[in-house]
């Protein structure tokens, strides 16, 4: 893994940090820590190689954050519907697939949830925990929410007879975007 510091021109990531891994450039800006512990396998080493080693036609990655598992699958799934509704963290995703010139992630930039209508993403202390359930952050909960569109996953992949591996982290709201459509999809 190969780390370079360097200021950015997006005024959206002041100053971050490019790391490389298995041929992906992938941006860390200074709040955003989590995506470097994921490349270097400190953290998640399962999912990382389970996905790292997965292929097919159509990858889900529900609650895509800033795109580690969606860059990591692009290279052996024909098609990548990254979902991911949070506006503070959606520079730095759109950056990771623009700078490694990814052309089969599909970006939805929706809450994966358990209706279709505008929902409120509650936010947590830090850039990376943001959730659909208020009571998920009650310690750190300060009243803080964005509103998004939510949509049930089975209107999200509407169009999809098959979906080869979905990924759904959500910050504890899984059970709600599995609550509803599971009787239309196909794994």
């Amino acid at each position: 893994m190969v780390t370079t510091n360097i200021c950015s021109p997006n005024k959206y990531l002041n100053t971050y940090t490019i790391v490389k891994n298995k041929g992906i450039l992938f941006i860390l800006n200074s709040n955003i820590r989590m995506g470097s512990s994921i490349l270097s396998k400190a953290f998640e080493p399962n999912t990382f190689d389970f996905i790292s080693k997965s292929q097919g036609n159509i990858f889900v990655d529900v609650g895509a954050y800033s795109g580690v598992y969606s860059l990591l699958a692009s290279k052996n799934f024909s098609k990548i519907i990254a979902i991911e509704p949070n506006p503070s963290i959606l520079p730095t995703l759109k950056t990771n697939i623009h700078i490694n010139n990814i052309k089969n992630i599909e970006l939805l930039e929706i809450a994966a949830s358990d209706s279709n209508s505008k929902i409120k993403l509650y936010k947590g202390l830090s850039t990376s925990t943001y959730s659909i359930k208020k009571d998920y952050f009650l310690r750190e909960n300060n009243g803080i929410y964005f509103n998004v569109v939510g949509l049930r996953l089975d209107r999200i992949l509407r169009n999809y007879s098959y979906i080869d591996l979905i990924k759904i982290d959500v910050e504890g709201a899984e059970l709600n975007v599995l609550k509803e459509p599971t009787n239309q999809l196909t794994f």
